[in-house]
């Protein structure tokens, strides 16, 4: 830990006291937990939603050229989905609460 600090210190910082130095880093590694806390909260759900929004959109693209009728259909379940989606949301936000 101290060598990389060391090295830090002298190729990116070169003008900071020592003192100041210190400082930011203990700085820094009290923001560090919050920091991955809220990476890892949007990251993964953010890829996931860009995933699934191009695979519907795919899915769809690719359905209506092939038989358009029977993509209206499933889309016909669509507003289906989404209340269950949303009823699971809410059921999951409620229990976290709790």
């Amino acid at each position: 830990m101290n060598s990389a600090r060391q090295v830090i210190k002298h190729s990116c910082l070169p003008s900071l006291h020592p003192r100041e130095f210190n400082g930011m880093t203990r700085q820094a590694l009290s923001i560090c937990p919050w920091v991955q806390d809220m990476q890892n909260g949007t990251a993964k759900k953010l890829g996931e939603l860009v995933q699934a929004s191009c695979t519907g959109i795919g899915g769809l693209a690719v359905g209506f050229y092939f038989s358009w009728q029977l993509t209206l259909v499933v889309l016909g379940g669509v507003p289906l989905l989404a209340g269950a989606m949303a009823m699971l949301i809410r059921v999951r936000t409620h229990s976290s609460l709790v």
